[in-house]
């Protein structure tokens, strides 16, 4: 066995037959996601505040949705994944954050899966990766209420967005989570 200590990051994943874009009519323009803390989100707290003050655009129709967390039976809120995933789809922008940690977190995954976009700071990693896909908040206002506007007034800047997500969320399914795993595993156990 291989004596040195390596550290391997396998990314979040989620599961393709609940995150995915189940063609539903956008009802929302915004909506807010995550679980709330402001000592953990302080970005996802400001736009929740943001949401229940009514201080974005009137013209909005938002919503907040709890995260259900990661167990399938026993969510953290009132949703499960599947609806949780549901209620995404209608939806043509979520807007979370990395927390304060500047994490890859799960819902950068979830959100382009189901065909909307993801609105939120950056992870402190793979920048550029990020950027392809997503609306890039870095939590100066008015900048990212105007963002955020700009795309939900361009159609084509919009679906682009979509479709680069949707397409580099085919490596974060569960299938693949698992397959790094069993590499990274067979390597170690090999002495590699």
């Amino acid at each position: 066995m291989n004596s040195k200590i390596v550290f391997r990051n396998i990314s979040h994943a989620a599961e393709p037959t609940i995150f995915k874009d189940y063609g539903y009519k956008k009802e929302y323009d915004v909506i807010y996601i995550g679980s709330g803390g402001l000592s953990v989100y302080p970005l996802r707290m400001r736009f929740k505040k943001m949401f229940r003050e009514h201080t974005h655009p009137s013209k909005w129709k938002t919503l907040i949705v709890g995260h259900p967390g990661g167990k399938l039976d026993k969510p953290q809120t009132k949703y499960t994944q599947p609806e949780f995933a549901k209620i995404i789809n209608k939806a043509k922008i979520a807007v979370t954050c990395a927390s304060k940690y500047k994490y890859f977190l799960g819902k950068y995954i979830e959100v382009p899966m189901c065909g909307t976009l993801l609105a939120a700071d950056l992870p402190d990693e793979q920048h550029d990766f990020f950027r392809s896909y997503m609306c890039v908040l870095d939590t100066k206002w008015p900048d990212d209420l105007l963002k955020i506007q700009f795309y939900l007034d361009n159609d084509k800047e919009y679906q682009k967005k979509i479709d680069i997500g949707k397409k580099l969320m085919l490596d974060y399914t569960t299938d693949k989570y698992a397959e790094r795993f069993l590499k990274i595993a067979k390597t170690y156990l090999e002495g590699k």
